[in-house]
């Protein structure tokens, strides 16, 4: 994303760091995106939520233009950019209004209507797919620092 602009970078500062140096990392960094600050414990976690999400947001996404697919005669380009749009409109509509998810899904879900059921079935099977996700790759990120911390005590 640093190569639009777009970044979400995250850093972590110890008690050596002053709010001078802190400041000045994050305007250095603000030139390639967005910059949060998080405690070290929860460094593993952001690591997820910004350089694994592109790629689970494009698997996520990737299904649903499959599924879509089956559906319809509409060229598959033409889904792909239907959604990819979609996708950029609605996060830059979040952003710049402070919508939360549900603020955008009470906007577009009228009561028993179309949204509205497809939320539901979201909203029923997906939890489980986020849970086993982050379940895999926290793993995955625990025993790569235990092998790395082995591999450098040798």
């Amino acid at each position: 994303m640093a190569e639009i602009n777009k970044s979400q970078t995250l850093i972590c500062c110890n008690s050596m760091v002053n709010e001078q140096d802190k400041a000045n990392i994050k305007e250095l960094l603000f030139c390639i995106g967005s910059v949060i600050e998080l405690p070290e414990s929860e460094m593993g976690m952001g690591s997820e939520l910004v350089s694994c999400m592109p790629g689970f947001i494009a698997a996520i996404f990737n299904e649903i233009c499959g599924s879509a697919q089956k559906h319809t005669n509409i060229a598959v380009e033409e889904v792909v950019q239907m959604v990819l749009h979609t996708m950029i409109g609605t996060g830059q509509l979040m952003i710049e209004n402070n919508y939360s998810y549900q603020d955008v899904i009470t906007r577009v879900a009228t009561k028993g209507g179309i949204t509205e059921e497809g939320v539901k079935v979201i909203q029923e099977a997906f939890p489980q797919v986020s849970n086993a996700i982050f379940d895999k790759t926290l793993e995955k990120r625990r025993q790569t620092t235990l092998n790395a911390q082995k591999a450098f005590k040798e």
